[in-house]
This record gives structure tokens, C-alpha cells and sequence, in this order.
């Protein structure tokens, strides 16, 4: 019985063992080590995430001018406090 038990699980390591080794791992390769889940997808995904958080940067910053201008020298004032707050 406890050969019979021994035999099976020496079994399924060999064929886990085999299933791994043959298994393609996907991913980027850095000096000879492989970063699982960089895929080229993935890349695109975090291109499209910088793109679109500068993109509202550069919104905020150009609204911030514009309001700029248009507050000018009220400073202090309610309409500047909203302004800065709607801006954010």
C-alpha cells in the first residue's frame, strides 16, 4: 500500500515537473530572467495609462493659466477659491 501511494505521487511530480518544462513562459526577458506578465499587451496598456495621466496634467495646468488670466488680480477671492477647486 505505502508503495503503491509512493509510486503515484512520484507519478504526478514527474508529470508536474514535465508539463512545467515543456510549458512557454511568456513575458520579457532582463539579463537571462523572465518577468512574468510584461507582455507587449501589457506595455500597450501602460503607454495608454502615462499617455492619459499627462494628458490631464496638461488639461489642469492649461485651465489653471486660462483661469489665471481671467482671475488676475483678485486674489483671495471666492470666485478664485471655486476656480482652484474645479481645476483639481
Amino acid at each position: 500500500m505505502q508503495q503503491g501511494l509512493t509510486d503515484l505521487v512520484n507519478s504526478a511530480q514527474s508529470m508536474q515537473n514535465n508539463a512545467a518544462a515543456s510549458a512557454p513562459v511568456h513575458g520579457a526577458h532582463v539579463a537571462g530572467v523572465t518577468l512574468i506578465g510584461a507582455t507587449p499587451g501589457n506595455l500597450h496598456k501602460l503607454l495608454l495609462t502615462l499617455g492619459f495621466i499627462l494628458a490631464a496634467w496638461l488639461i489642469t495646468k492649461l485651465l489653471r493659466f486660462v483661469l489665471g488670466l481671467f482671475i488676475g488680480s483678485r486674489s483671495g477671492t471666492r470666485f478664485q477659491f471655486w476656480a482652484k477647486q474645479a481645476s483639481v
